[in-house]
């Protein structure tokens, strides 16, 4: 088992803490309270508050995306929320939509009460949304995890996992034509020791 030592300490001014969110992009780390956004260099044991924002309106999930531009060489936070003008005149939360996560990539699975039928993905460069299918295998991904490898968007097929113990990794190739590959499948063999 290996060892963990303290290297520093980041104090933070915020009686909001703990973090809900953390997130990490390229060597900098993104802290996210419950109306604060902080990012951490390590490196340089640097940290930087970003501007107060808006409370989550559903606690629980992450609300705001944290990616790097390549082209730009620049980091980018991008913060989700929705609010509805009610005939009061007051905001109301509009409580269908629910991110459920938001990756390096600013990817999420769109969460409405029926079935989820894309992922919701964000343009960083060009600050667009747009929609992706998920593979045609796949009943629903519904409760399913979004995950990087290697840099590229993975979908791990939960359902077949828990149905057989066969760990299906589903890779988008092409984020615009929806082109799934299942890149891994690996069967998980469950023994039990026995002491004899």
């Amino acid at each position: 088992m290996g060892s963990m030592e303290e290297l520093y300490t980041v104090t933070v001014r915020d009686n909001q803490l703990p973090c809900s969110t953390v997130q990490v992009c390229f060597g900098l780390v993104c802290l996210s309270t419950n109306c604060r956004i902080y990012l951490c260099n390590p490196a340089m044991q640097q940290l930087c508050e970003l501007p107060k924002y808006s409370p989550s309106i559903t606690p629980g999930y992450d609300h705001f995306g944290f990616g790097y531009l390549q082209s730009r060489k620049e980091y980018k936070v991008v913060h989700f929320f929705y609010r509805v003008l009610s005939m009061d005149v007051k905001w109301c939360p509009l409580s269908d939509l629910l991110f459920a996560q938001i990756k390096c990539e600013v990817l999420t699975i769109n969460k409405r009460p029926q079935p989820a039928r894309d992922i919701i993905s964000f343009d960083l460069e060009n600050e667009k949304f747009l929609t992706i299918s998920y593979p045609s295998s796949f009943e629903s991904i519904h409760g399913q995890n979004l995950m990087d490898l290697k840099g590229m968007l993975c979908l791990p097929d939960e359902g077949r996992f828990r149905r057989s113990s066969i760990l299906d990794l589903w890779i988008l190739k092409d984020k615009i034509s929806c082109t799934w590959v299942k890149e891994y499948s690996i069967a998980l063999i469950w023994s039990t020791l026995g002491l004899g």
